[in-house]
């Protein structure tokens, strides 16, 4: 019977495997190289920074003042002006005025600015370090923070736009408000249920459902409140704003466009609308768009378009703001 030798593991051969696990560990632990929208991804949180700095170097501030609404009860004197009517009461005869206003606080438009500006390079500078955010856009084709920012920055973007226009009434800014974070809030609906990892085309058929809402209501924030009170002050003066202020409008609204046109094609391609009621989701592969895959198109896209449109803004409004304030308000 031959003889069976058990033999211990020497310190050379432990010391090899320990080597080998190293070495295996190393290779993992090694970073993988820049994609290219994570290069632009970067390039942008650069560039809204310097924005974001310029502006509180060259910027002059410029106050803005917010009025509230109110019904106000003054003793009837004898007059009744226009727009006003009487009540009787036990107390006596009261002028309600249904529709006076007065301050209740003011916003610095240079410090909105550049609010915009940083908050995009954070979030922007936070994605880019962000262990995740390659692999969401290549495998999920999918970037969550991205409308996290949008919620705040373009929020205060459109505040801006609302009071270079000459909104300054508190429930209309509101409602600006409002109507562009809901937006958002559903753009980011319509991205994590068009999930690449998700196949359930029902999940698909909601995400449209908040893709043409995020359409209703941005259109009801920017047509509904900043359009519709630039048209009637043309309509009811003789003299039209500035023609920088009507260049910011109408730019801005353009811009803003793309971004629910991106999303649309984005959500077209995975998911073709015409096939909604369909339970076949079209999300076989990675599809091509000029050289590149789908997803890491729409990133590129929806970060080029981000630099530009505030960087567009921003500029325009600072431009402004660096001449004097001529401004000449009545006591």
């Amino acid at each position: 019977m031959s003889n069976i030798v058990l033999r211990m593991p020497t310190d050379n051969n432990v010391d090899k495997v320990d080597n080998v696990d190293k070495v295996d560990r190393d290779e993992e632990c090694k970073q993988k190289p820049m994609q290219t929208f994570e290069i632009i991804n970067w390039i942008a949180a650069g560039g809204h920074l310097f924005n974001a700095t310029l502006t509180l170097v060259i910027g002059d501030d410029k106050q803005y003042q917010i009025y509230d609404t109110y019904a106000s009860w003054t003793p009837y004197n004898g007059t009744c002006p226009t727009n006003q009517y009487k009540v009787n009461m036990s107390k006596g005869t009261f002028l309600v005025n249904p529709r006076d206003k007065a301050p209740t606080m003011s916003l610095s438009l240079l410090w909105l600015i550049f609010a915009f500006h940083i908050l995009s390079a954070l979030f922007q500078g936070y994605a880019g370090c962000s262990k995740n955010y390659a692999s969401n856009i290549t495998q999920r084709g999918v970037n969550p923070l991205r409308f996290v920012e949008y919620a705040a920055s373009a929020t205060i973007m459109l505040l801006c736009i609302a009071l270079v226009s000459g909104i300054d009434e508190y429930f209309a800014l509101l409602a600006v408000e409002a109507l562009t974070f809901v937006t958002m809030i559903l753009g980011l609906i319509a991205e994590l249920l068009f999930d690449d990892t998700k196949k359930d085309y029902r999940l698909k058929q909601i995400g449209w459902i908040a893709h043409f809402a995020g359409w209703v209501t941005m259109l009801a924030a920017y047509g509904g409140v900043i359009l519709k009170q630039y048209f009637f002050s043309l309509e009811k003066s003789d003299e039209g704003p500035p023609e920088w202020v009507t260049v910011v409008i109408f730019a801005v609204f353009g811009l803003y466009n793309i971004f629910g046109v991106t999303q649309f094609i984005q959500l077209c391609c995975k998911f073709p609308i015409h096939k909604i009621y369909k339970e076949e989701c079209v999300v076989s592969g990675q599809k091509n768009v000029c050289g590149s895959s789908l997803n890491v198109f729409i990133e590129m896209m929806y970060v080029v378009n981000s630099l530009v449109t505030k960087t567009l803004l921003g500029w325009m409004i600072i431009v402004n703001l660096i001449v004097e304030d001529n401004r000449d308000f009545c006591a």
